[in-house]
């Protein structure tokens, strides 16, 4: 099993669909303590980051750090827009400019979590105006009009359009920040009259009052967050004038705050006053002094977490603290559209085969009396504290014993003699103490403990303190200890009496307090003198003889442990709050505790023990405090697991409000909207859809449930609301009986002979339940909440029942036991019209309404909603089977425009984490050349190095590379593809139009290409290639026979400088210069190109070259009016982040694909040309240990 260790974390975590984000950060989060990550699966699965104080611990997401994803693109960019929202998935922006007030929009653009959407225009066109509220309700005021035109314009939004409100008292853009709500709103700072203004400003939904000044000067450009009576005020200032101060506001007065960490103005913020975000901004209104850097304020201070992707300031913000996004901005010279995300939240579930823990210290009950060196022994939950003293001058023994039930202590029998500094072993009911001290007393003294009194048993043979005990009642074990002269004696005890069975490598006293359950697997562990003699301050006792284990990490003396055995040992340091940990092979340092113990007692094993007495802080404090240990025994076999979704063959026939049923790889889909009401099915049996048998009645929005071999569908639509009932038998459909209660647009549950029928319209919005027993429905338990267009996921008897529409979008939860409906956790993006599979504790929820169409995917544990990873199309009213852990969605849409046939696949899978590392340079710096092969097989060719163009070529064989034979051209900016044995170049520059073929150890020359030009690109190999693009811009396509070229399907859009993976008949264009920088991606089948999803930034110049799979495909780099590091993964449907290059490189070259990549060569800036190779590899989080989440996780396998 494996074991999670603390650690010191200085990086954050995103699992975001298909990538694993993890940017750098500037410093740590750890400032002077300890902390670790783990698991909490009280709360949906949620990795967290619990930080250990100066008494107890921190908890995320008050430390847990976040990471910034790429959103999707805004419609128009803009630069000092107004932005405000819930969430990272429901924002909203208006106003806005190009470049500082030159052009002042009336745009809304609305967010939906993966796109933006046109709302309404403002009235009245500005931009750095505030702004706040929901998507729904929001409120816009003040701003710039034009150029030194200052309005107070104050305007309403209600989801669909602005209307008119009181103006405000001062008019001005440039606000110092803004809070609140639509009908609680507060404004503050800004320009007025070209001068800064401290005003502040509050709206009650009718007019505005003055309220008191901002004292900080000039107020203007911050961040913001809040509320009316609960304000927050950061950074800001006018250039060169930045601050980092930090104000709130309480609806009365403005008071400071912790300053934030960097200096900053025209930055944005999101969240409250105890939990807000600062984001982006710059140092002054300069282009070039724009940062990325992210700071978060939990009430009291300012913590650093990841740098967002883009730097730029002008931007806006939205959102919550966890949830965040930072909209357009200045990023060059105007409005930027860029949309980045920030989050905090993993990914659920884990598929663990026992439930995590947290690796940490927590408090556990107080003793009764706090005692100075008691003896101690028992289980975490079972603990015996026995004797001890008080601090007083001089001190007192106590003959008290206490006795833990795993919440509370109570007291047990007393002891015939007080004393500290004495061994224990045993059990509760069945333990012994022996030797210890009553200053200057030493005692031989052994006591026996029955659960209830004590009883003296045999004598020690040697009188002794600070020894220490372990095995059981009746067979004992003492160790080292104090004479009064420091003692290597080991005895052993049979129940009876003590015998002298040997003797410690060093005499010792005061080692940690616990030697262990078993007479034969004792250990000793520190102590005094150990320090002094390297080497020894371990042994290890096995009934005959002691060996020295491995050093300790730090010396110890005084303190306690958790023993399971000689290999799973954990310590705490006596007068520090260090542990360490033994897992048979090595030390390493564990969690750090709470608060210094020293002289405490212990009891419990290597995993699960605590600590409990001692001293505690000032020497003269006697603690009553008891620290509890644990550690997370975690499969390290089982995968860590999560969905992800991947496109499959579309139907035959788009539709919309589309039945379904049935499972991932055996689904149904039938009836439907197509745009007229129809009775087509479709059977899909895994890799395509064929036809099935028509329903008898055509109809839409109906109850779905069962199988593909024995289906149901009930109600509808057709044009009018029906009751009638369908089911399916694998070929043909027959009537059932009819619903009690006609309705459409409503949800289904269950099997063929077990269904249940949820809400809907009548057309009224119905709450009734009906349940289907295989021939007749009768009446179930009503909904708390009506409603139609929900989704519900489950069996007749245990369903979970979400989303929906009753006079708006509803996120509520109801779960169904059969007989009535009770409350449920809410969804995190209200919506209606979304499907669902799975059961009612183990539900996925995905596409649907909200103002657009929804990608959005949310999976359910039975108490909570988190967020997924999106469908690659957006999408309502589509069908859908499956299970949790493997669902599938197809269709949707309601009108001609919107109609669907594509089909998308939910699946779990082992997933995998990527990580670049620098492997072997190249023998010869090189740019412009092409690349190609695999990761471990690579070969890059012609290309441009220091001295000009060049015709060399390198191989890679997974360690180092070799140069080989030239190509006979010299030449770059050419295109070429293929494998290390198999591999073209053609075209390129000095123009020419030879081809050139490398087999492996020759060249040869080849066929000349029809077009002759260069910064073309190519894909497939030497004897199926594929050439498109070219200067100045082209959409010639060639293709390659080993022999000839021909030409191809002519491309959409004309370019060059692109880059492209695959063969000859499957291959992706993506980027390129036409002749700006582009984002345009095109598949090619063989025969012609059609337009692919694009890339989520802009790239011309990628790496060249690449695999030989069109999914699998990879973008690297380039430039985008500067050099970029970025990396994108094509999965077949779409482009996801990945983890960044080393260093932004352009004109670089590509070997292998997106699972195993390879890039060599480039310049990362102009003339300075590279050898640098960059290996991108994947592997399973779990399996490889929590490095692969975090590499500086320190993770042991025992």
């Amino acid at each position: 099993m494996a074991s999670l260790k603390q650690t010191s974390i200085t990086g954050s975590l995103l699992v975001s669909g298909s990538s694993i984000i993890m940017p750098n950060l500037s410093a740590s989060v750890d400032s002077g303590s300890g902390g670790q990550m783990w698991i909490d699966d009280s709360a949906g699965l949620e990795l967290k980051f619990t930080q250990v104080g100066s008494y107890g611990s921190q908890n995320s997401p008050f430390t847990c750090l976040g990471a910034w994803s790429v959103g999707g693109n805004m419609i128009n960019g803009f630069m000092e827009s107004t932005g405000f929202g819930a969430s990272n998935n429901a924002a909203l922006t208006a106003g806005g400019s190009l470049n500082n007030g030159t052009y002042n929009a009336p745009t809304t653009q609305i967010y939906n979590g993966s796109s933006w959407s046109t709302g309404g225009g403002l009235i009245n066109g500005r931009y750095g105006a505030g702004g706040t509220g929901t998507v729904n309700a929001g409120l816009v005021f003040g701003g710039g009009a034009a150029s030194n035109t200052y309005i107070n314009a104050t305007e309403a939004y209600d989801g669909s359009s602005w209307s008119s409100k009181a103006n405000k008292i001062l008019p001005g853009p440039k606000l110092g920040g803004s809070a609140g709500t639509q009908n609680a709103a507060l404004s503050w700072g800004g320009l007025y009259s070209s001068s800064p203004s401290s005003c502040t400003e509050a709206y009650n939904g009718s007019t505005w009052a003055a309220g008191t000044a901002v004292p900080s000067y000039p107020a203007m450009q911050g961040g913001s967050a809040g509320s009316v009576t609960a304000a927050l005020w950061f950074n800001g200032g006018c250039a060169p004038f930045q601050t980092t101060q930090t104000i709130g506001y309480d609806g009365t007065a403005w008071s400071s705050f912790t300053s934030t960490n960097f200096a900053r103005l025209r930055n944005t913020g999101a969240g409250t006053q105890n939990a807000a975000i600062s984001m982006g901004g710059c140092c002054d209104c300069a282009p070039a002094a724009k940062v990325s850097c992210t700071e978060e304020f939990n009430g009291t201070s300012w913590s650093i977490s990841g740098n967002n992707i883009t730097p730029r300031y002008a931007s806006t913000g939205a959102g919550i603290n966890r949830s965040a996004l930072l909209i357009g901005g200045r990023e060059t010279t105007t409005g930027s559209p860029l949309t980045e995300e920030y989050t905090k939240i993993i990914l659920s579930p884990f598929t663990y085969d026992a439930a995590p823990s947290t690796d940490s210290w927590s408090g556990g009950a107080p003793l009764i009396t706090g005692a100075r060196k008691p003896g101690g022994f028992g289980t975490q939950n079972a603990a015996v504290a026995a004797s001890g003293t008080t601090m007083d001058s001089p001190s007192v023994s106590l003959t008290c014993t206490q006795l833990y039930n795993g919440s509370t202590w109570s007291a047990g029998g007393a002891m015939s003699q007080g004393r500290c500094s004495l061994a224990g072993g045993g059990t509760q009911p069945a333990g012994f103490v022996a030797g210890g001290s009553n200053t200057p007393t030493k005692y031989s003294l052994t006591e026996e403990y029955n659960g209830t009194a004590w009883a003296n048993g045999g004598a020690l043979i040697t009188a002794r303190s600070f020894n220490i005990g372990g095995g059981t009642q009746n067979a004992g074990l003492s160790m080292g200890g104090y004479t009064p002269s420091n003692s290597a004696c080991i005895e052993e005890y049979n129940g009876t009496s003590w015998a002298t069975a040997g003797a410690l490598s060093i005499a010792r006293y005061g080692a940690a307090n616990n030697a262990g359950p078993s007479q034969t697997d004792g250990v000793i562990i520190g102590g005094y003198p150990v320090a002094a003699a390297a080497g020894t301050a371990f042994e290890i006792w096995n009934g005959t003889s002691v060996s020295t284990g491995p050093n300790i990490a730090k010396c110890t003396a005084n303190g306690g442990g958790g023993v399971t055995d000689s290999n799973n040992i954990t310590i705490n340091r006596g007068g520090a709050p260090t542990s360490q940990v033994y897992n048979g092979t090595a030390w390493s340092f564990g969690a750090l505790l709470p608060q210094t113990m020293d002289s405490n007692a212990s009891a419990g094993s290597g995993t699960a023990w605590g600590v409990f007495g001692g001293i505690c802080g000032a020497p003269s404090a006697t603690a009553n405090v008891f620290l509890l240990y644990n550690t997370p025994e975690i499969c390290s076999t089982t995968p860590f697991q999560l969905g992800a979704w991947s496109n499959a063959a579309p139907m035959i026939t788009a539709r919309g409000g589309v039945g379904g049923s049935g499972t991932q790889n055996a689904a149904l889909a039938f009836g439907g909207y197509t745009p007229t009401i129809t009775t087509l099915t479709e059977e899909y049996d895994g890799s395509s859809w064929t036809a099935g048998g028509a329903l008898i009645i055509a109809r839409a929005y109906m109850s779905t449930a069962g199988t593909q071999n024995a289906a149901l569908g009930a109600g509808g639509y057709t044009p009018s609301i029906l009751a009638n009932t369908e089911e399916y038998n694998g070929t043909a459909w027959t009537a059932g009986g009819n619903l009690i209660t006609g309705r459409s647009i409503f949800a289904g549950t269950g099997l063929q002979d077990a269904a249940l029928a949820i809400g809907g319209v009548t057309p009224s919005v119905v709450a009734c339940t009906e349940e289907y027993d295989g021939g007749t429905w009768s009446t179930g338990g009503a909904l708390i909440i009506a409603r139609r267009s929900l989704g519900a996921a489950g069996t007749q008897n245990a369903t979970v029942g979400f989303g929906g529409y009753t006079s708006s979008n509803t996120a509520d939860t109801e779960l169904y036991d059969g007989t009535s409906w009770s409350k449920g956790s809410s969804l995190n993006i209200a919506r209606r019209n979304l499907r669902a599979s799975g059961t009612q504790d183990a539900a996925i929820g995905f596409g649907g309404y909200t103002n657009a169409n929804s990608n959005s995917t949310e999976e359910f544990n039975g108490a909570s909603w988190s967020i997924a990873e999106n469908m690659i199309t957006a999408r309502y009213s589509l069908g859908a089977g499956g299970t949790g852990t493997a669902a599938i969605g197809f269709g949707g849409g309601c009108d001609p425009s919107t109609l669907q046939a594509a089909t998308e696949k939910y699946t779990y899978g082992a997933y995998c984490v990527g990580a670049w590392s620098a492997v072997a340079n190249m023998n010869v710096a090189v740019r412009d050349g092409v690349g190609g092969g695999t990761q471990n097989a690579a070969i890059q060719a012609t290309g441009a190095n220091p001295s000009g163009a060049s015709g060399q070529t390198q191989t890679y064989d997974g360690s180092t590379w070799t140069t080989q034979t030239s190509a006979p051209v010299n030449i770059c900016e050419s295109a070429g593809s293929g494998t290390q044995t198999a591999f073209f170049q053609a075209s390129g520059y000095p123009t020419t139009p030879a081809t050139s073929i490398y087999n492996g150890s020759s060249w040869s020359t080849g066929g000349a290409v029809t077009v002759c030009t260069y910064g073309r690109t190519g894909s497939g190999t030497a004897n199926a290639g594929l050439l498109t693009g070219g200067t100045p811009v082209s959409t010639a396509t060639e293709e390659y026979n080993g022999t000839s070229w021909s030409a191809g399907g002519t491309a959409i859009v004309g370019k060059r400088y692109a880059g492209m993976n695959g063969t000859q008949n499957a291959s992706i264009s993506f980027g390129g210069q036409s002749p700006s920088t582009i984002a345009c991606v095109e598949e090619y089948d063989g025969s012609s190109w059609s337009t692919g999803s694009p890339l989520n930034r802009k790239s011309e110049v990628p790496s060249e070259g690449g695999g030989q799979c069109r999914d699998e495909a990879i973008m690297i780099g380039g430039v985008d009016s500067v050099r970029l590091s970025n990396v994108e993964i094509y999965n077949g449907g779409a482009w996801n982040i990945a983890n960044s290059i080393l260093q932004p490189i352009k004109n670089g070259q590509t070997g292998g694909t997106s699972n195993a990549a390879l890039t060599f060569g480039g310049d990362i800036s102009p003339g300075a040309v590279i050898a640098s190779t960059y290996a991108l590899n994947f592997s399973n989080p779990v399996n490889c240990g929590l490095q692969c989440f975090w590499n500086s996780l320190s993770y042991t396998a025992t």
